[in-house]
């Protein structure tokens, strides 16, 4: 009885869930798609705004930042969707971290990106999904290196609610492009 009730609570807050203003009008609607999506999946979604989105327009074109955070945040419900205990849960943090730079870092309890998919992370035709998949990630890490911006997988061995994070960050400024750019994996 309490798991059921426990359940219908669940699924009351994964339907009723609509994420906050980012300042951005086509990124809330796509986010609000997302939401849409992962309900269907039974995953639990959220998505936190510490820095509205705005600044990242000072240097990117508005397509590129909707594509960027929507495609990290389509995989990561896709991957939880798959979770195991067939409760899926993503996490979406949107804001400036302390060295000043945007960051977006993706949380799901998903499966971990299989050795195959790591080792050639950016890679055009990298996927797991099949044929005509696997231009996501390496659109992300390309615009990435176009703006000097840095793609971090994060193995969460510790964390007992999600087991990555797919961090991304932005330089303020353009400037700051020279000396960054690159995908990495660590565990934490």
């Amino acid at each position: 009885m309490a798991n059921e009730k426990a359940e219908e609570i669940r699924d009351r807050i994964i339907n009723g869930y609509e994420p906050p203003d980012t300042g951005i009008s086509t990124l809330n609607n796509t986010l609000k798609n997302h939401a849409a999506m992962a309900a269907k999946e039974h995953v639990l979604y959220r998505v936190v705004v510490f820095t509205r989105v705005e600044s990242l327009l000072h240097f990117m074109k508005l397509r590129e930042v909707v594509r960027l955070i929507g495609d990290l945040s389509r995989n990561a419900i896709r991957a939880a969707g798959a979770a195991a205990n067939g409760h899926g849960a993503v996490e979406v943090y949107l804001g400036f971290n302390e060295y000043g730079d945007y960051e977006i870092c993706v949380y799901d309890n998903g499966p971990d990106f299989p050795p195959h998919i790591l080792a050639a992370l950016g890679e055009f035709g990298n996927t797991t999904k099949g044929k005509d998949h696997g231009f996501g990630l390496a659109d992300t890490v390309k615009l990435l290196d176009d703006y000097g911006g840095d793609f971090e997988v994060v193995k969460l061995e510790d964390d007992p609610e999600f087991t990555k994070c797919v961090r991304v960050t932005l330089p303020e400024k353009r400037s700051q492009k020279k000396n960054r750019g690159g995908a990495a994996l660590t565990t934490k």
